[in-house]
Formats: structure tokens, C-alpha cells, sequence
């Protein structure tokens, strides 16, 4: 079978014994590690290539690993980024969403082992490690429910605010942040004109009552535009 890995095709086949039997690549820096893993089955294979690259950088030796692995069959994430959100690792096309989905599988050390996200070039290292956590700490379960659960049905509640208040706020609001929820941060656009109001006070007052009723939690609100809020 013939795999791509960022441009480079690599070829691989097994015996009878479900050894490599074959093992070819059009990356040339990468063929010593083809050549080394010679008559052996994928998984001996997979954990002689890990132990001899763990900690490199050596970019020829991290897409030999991830061309065993799709002989393997195990799930492709590199190269895709339909979503077309924050790419967290770069050498695998590993987005925020991708991140987000995965974020409650494993721990880190593990989710990285198995998918080498991080495990190439490194530098995305402390990306990872810093969104993965946040991630992590959103299923924290505060009275019930999660802090993700909390934000949809805070953002499914904003539209109602109009009803309440007579300002119809929804059509401003691009996030949620929850910091030290119940405490939270209702994201706008930059030059939004509410921001710019001498009523700014007041409105978050309104909201804060609004979603403290409809949430029966003492919530703070506040608004912030984008480039100020805590990502």
C-alpha cells in the first residue's frame, strides 16, 4: 500500500507473517529509517521507530512514523483543516476543533503518543498543553453541569434578553468566556456601539439580573470586546 505524508509517498508491504517486507520512501533522508524497520511486524516497528525519535526534531523520522500508522489503520489527522479554525499543530494540520473533540479521550501524554500530534517539530508544545487543559477543566462539573454545557445554554438564552430588556443584544455577542463562572464575559465586536455607551454599566447590570433569574445563579456579566477578552 502507498501512503502520502506531506508530500512524500511511502510504500509498504507485508509478508506472509504480517512482517515488513517492503518498506520505500521518495523522502531519501528517510529511507534509513524504511530500511531499519525491515522484518518486522508494524507494532514492534511503530515502538523501535518512537524510541529512537522521541525528542528529535528529525522531520524524516516523525513522517516515517506517521506513514506506519496509517498502514496500521490508525485515524489520519494530518494534513486536514476543513474547518479552516486555529491550527494548534502545523506539521499535522491539527486544528482547535480536532484538539476540542479529542480533549476528553485521554490525558495529554497519552493523546500525543497516540497521535503525534506535538511530536514533530515540538514547537506547538505549549499551544497544546495550554488549550488541552483548558479544555479539560470545562468538564469540571459546577452544580450539575459543566462549564461547556453552561456556556450553550447561556447563548441560547441571550436571544430572550431582548424580550426582557428591549435591546436585542444576540446579534452583537460572537462569544461566551466563563471566568470564575458564575462570573462570565460576553464577547463582542470590537466596535460594537455598545461598548461605546455611557449605559455600558447599566446594560451589564440588566443582563447579570436576566441570567441570574433564568439560571437561578448570582451571575456577573460582562462585555468585552474581542481583542480584550480572555481567550
Amino acid at each position: 500500500m502507498k501512503y502520502q505524508v506531506e508530500g512524500f509517498e511511502y510504500e509498504i508491504t507485508l509478508d506472509a507473517q504480517n512482517k515488513i517486507f517492503k518498506f520505500q520512501s521518495t523522502d531519501s533522508t528517510a529511507q534509513a529509517y524504511c530500511d531499519g524497520l525491515l522484518n518486522k511486524e508494524i507494532d514492534e516497528a511503530l515502538a523501535h521507530l518512537g524510541s529512537h525519535i522521541e525528542g528529535s526534531s528529525y522531520l524524516s523520522g516523525w513522517r516515517t512514523l506517521l506513514a506506519l500508522k496509517s498502514a496500521r489503520g490508525d485515524k489520519v489527522l494530518f494534513f486536514k483543516n476543513p474547518k479552516r479554525d486555529q491550527l494548534i499543530c502545523r506539521c499535522l494540520g491539527y486544528s482547535l476543533t480536532d484538539l476540542k473533540s479529542e480533549s476528553s479521550r485521554a490525558d495529554l501524554k497519552s493523546f500525543m503518543r497516540e497521535t503525534s500530534v506535538g511530536m514533530v517539530c515540538t514547537t506547538c508544545r505549549q499551544t497544546l498543553q495550554a488549550v488541552y487543559h483548558r479544555f479539560e477543566s470545562e468538564n469540571d462539573i459546577i452544580e450539575g453541569k459543566s462549564l461547556q454545557e453552561w456556556r450553550e445554554i447561556t447563548w441560547a438564552l441571550m436571544p430572550e434578553f431582548q424580550f426582557y430588556s428591549g435591546q436585542d443584544i444576540a446579534k452583537s455577542i460572537i462569544g461566551i468566556n466563563l471566568i470564575d463562572f458564575p462570573k462570565l464575559k460576553l464577547v463582542v465586536v470590537e466596535h460594537d456601539d455598545i461598548l461605546k455607551s455611557e449605559s455600558k454599566n447599566s446594560l451589564e447590570n440588566r443582563i447579570s439580573n436576566f441570567l441570574s433569574q433564568k439560571l437561578n445563579l448570582r451571575i456577573t456579566a460582562e462585555l468585552t470586546a474581542w481583542g480584550d477578552s480572555s481567550r
